[in-house]
């Protein structure tokens, strides 16, 4: 996620620290061991630096 915010705040020309935190208890590791994520292919046609282009 620090990956998207940081090129995000390139893409807009700003100078903000991201934090990265570690997200404790379930929820983490849930997040760490990917299971929050989706399988699902991506309808569209835009990707996130084309969107931050625009």
């Amino acid at each position: 996620m620090a990956e998207v915010a940081e090129r995000w705040l390139r893409a807009r020309k700003l100078r903000r620290k991201v934090l990265r935190l570690r997200v404790p208890g379930t929820l983490g590791r849930a997040f760490r061991a990917g299971h929050l994520t989706t399988k699902a292919q991506p309808a569209g046609e835009i990707s996130w630096d084309a969107y931050l282009r625009g």
